[in-house]
């Protein structure tokens, strides 16, 4: 399950949500605490005034619930400060945005990604997913390849999928699936372009890999 905080900067704000995608209205569930969303689903919310007069414009959040919410990361590499909102963010079942300004996505510089997601006992699993920016006119460029590898006990991995082309000029959505199988580690490496050459953006400075919601069902 996500739980979502709500909060206006109108002091007497009524604030009033939905879970189904729905517009919110004065008649809607008032906010009184951390909204606890166990399935995905798109929460909007709106604020009110005193006089039930809607207050700005509609929030609205996409979440995805999956096998992986919650659970613990652990990252070989640490990503740069600008871009290291902490790495809880993988697996909070909250999709960065392409504008990468909401502190959703961690950014490594010139290092490689790899992450181990233990998702604390033996599960089912079908399907691995992940969110990479490519952005060469900023530096940012998707794995030069991506592997997804899964263990029961941490120590013996064993690969099940490798991808190569990232052809989308912004958030590529990485979705693999297999036959099921069980696991209780998913590791997910990511090889940094390393220094960008000549012809490229940047050239002589060091790639960005960028990443966001490691999705495991």
């Amino acid at each position: 399950m996500v739980a979502l905080s709500l909060y206006s900067s109108y002091p007497a704000a009524q604030i009033r949500y939905t879970i189904d995608a729905s517009t919110p209205s004065i008649k809607s569930a008032l906010y009184t605490g951390p909204v606890v969303m166990k399935k995905s689903g798109t929460l909007k919310a709106l604020a009110f005034d005193e006089r039930q007069k809607v207050i700005g414009r509609t929030y609205e959040q996409q979440v995805t619930v999956h096998k992986a919410i919650g659970a613990a990361v652990k990252l070989m590499n640490e990503p740069m400060a600008r871009w290291n909102p902490g790495k809880e963010v993988l697996v909070n079942g909250i999709a960065g945005v392409a504008r990468y300004n909401d502190a959703q996505w961690l950014g490594f510089n010139g290092d490689n990604l790899e992450a181990v997601i233990d998702l604390g006992n033996a599960q089912t699993i079908r399907s691995v997913g992940m969110n990479l920016l490519n952005y060469h006119w900023q530096r940012i460029w998707a794995p030069v390849v991506l592997y997804i590898e899964v263990s029961e006990d941490g120590v013996q991995f064993r690969k099940v999928f490798t991808q190569k082309d990232f052809p989308v000029n912004g958030i590529n959505r990485v979705r693999a699936t297999f036959k099921p199988l069980t696991a209780r580690y998913v590791k997910v490496t990511g090889i940094n372009k390393g220094l960008l050459q000549p012809g490229d953006y940047g050239a002589g400075t060091k790639a960005l890999l960028m990443i966001d919601e490691i999705l495991i069902d």
